[in-house]
């Protein structure tokens, strides 16, 4: 057994900490504040401690996610599939504010020079991470009868 899988990061021990603020707080605001950074530091370990070693550091798998990249960037998914997140329960949508695509072109200039990030380096990932986790919270402000019907639906696939 590998016992490096056991070990505490800080990753989880910030996590731990902020659930353990958030048993002893009752301000409903610094609540889900702790809850995000809980959230965060979790989104950040799975990424960093386990994703990280366990795929993303596979040379081949950089090249190829890198070279499907920038083959999705330049032709805006026609010949190469976005790396996105699409909010429902289908995998496609029509609605864009109902997905978070990586490294989107900024203008007409910075869709045909290339690739600005790569989804396997961990920095420009957990900055897509960082851009889903507030596209998700703010669905759920706003779509939250919709959202909580997407999520019913994705539940239900484990009975599939």
């Amino acid at each position: 057994m590998n016992a490096r899988r056991f070990q505490v990061t800080a990753e989880i021990d910030k996590a731990y900490k902020n659930i353990i603020s958030q048993a002893t707080t009752r301000d409903r605001d610094k609540k889900f504040n702790l809850q995000e950074l809980e959230l965060s530091s979790i989104a950040k370990h799975e990424q960093i401690n386990v994703l990280q070693p366990l795929i993303y550091n596979d040379p081949k798998l950089k090249e190829t996610m890198d070279i499907n990249h920038r083959f999705s960037r330049l032709t805006g998914g026609w010949i190469s599939p976005q790396f996105k997140v699409v909010y429902r329960a289908l995998p496609k949508t029509d609605d864009p504010a109902l997905e978070t695509v990586f490294d989107v072109p900024k203008g007409v200039i910075d869709h045909f020079s290339g690739a600005k990030k790569s989804l396997p380096n961990h920095e420009d990932r957990m900055e897509f991470v960082a851009q889903i986790a507030k596209k998700f919270n703010g669905l759920m402000l706003n779509k939250k009868t919709y959202m909580e019907d997407e999520l019913r639906k994705i539940h239900a696939w484990q009975n599939a």
